[in-house]
């Protein structure tokens, strides 16, 4: 499943940062957490190209439970499909 199938699915917004000083970009899922254990961890894709940061997002969130919301009478929790990728 692509990424931006995902977002569409569960009605979340992939939010792209543009490059920062040394040139890299970060993408990550609006008020998204991966749940670890007890712990909720802000993961970001970071990459040379936004299609770059999107692979390396899709790899870091691959098979993970998170959060959504999390500190919110809203949260949400989904696990993150094993077949996830970056591709557009």
């Amino acid at each position: 499943m692509k990424i931006t199938e995902l977002a569409k699915i569960l009605d979340k917004q992939l939010e792209m940062l543009y490059p920062d000083c040394a040139g890299k970009w970060y993408v990550s899922f609006r008020r998204g957490e991966v749940i670890d254990g007890c712990i909720l961890i802000g993961e970001t894709g970071r990459g040379a190209n936004p299609q770059d940061a999107l692979i390396d997002y899709a790899r870091k969130i691959r098979g993970k439970r998170m959060a959504f919301g999390a500190h919110t009478k809203d949260r949400m929790e989904f696990v993150i499909p094993n077949d996830l990728s970056g591709a557009l």
